[in-house]
């Protein structure tokens, strides 16, 4: 990210038509940011493998946290009190 990006800040404010789609209205919030901060989207979909993890028990998932999530439930308890 460009440094800059982080810290400048824009407030947009616009109207359209009350018959406008949610379609159109993406198309235009797009176009705007092309326009004036030269912004490049790329969209892309992809086929992708993916797993389905299926528990079948009659005591319910004998899953465990992982210690990284113990340990961060930990520090978030410790920041509330």
């Amino acid at each position: 990210m460009v440094p800059r990006a982080a810290s400048d800040r824009y407030h947009i404010d616009a109207r359209t038509d009350t018959t406008t789609s949610r379609e159109q209205m993406m198309l235009m919030i797009q176009t705007l940011l092309q326009d004036r901060f030269q912004l490049v989207l790329h969209k892309e979909s992809r086929n992708v493998s993916v797993y389905h993890l299926v528990a079948e028990s009659k005591d319910g998932s004998k899953l465990q946290p992982s210690k990284r999530e113990l340990h961060r439930a930990e520090l978030q308890r410790g920041s509330n009190t």
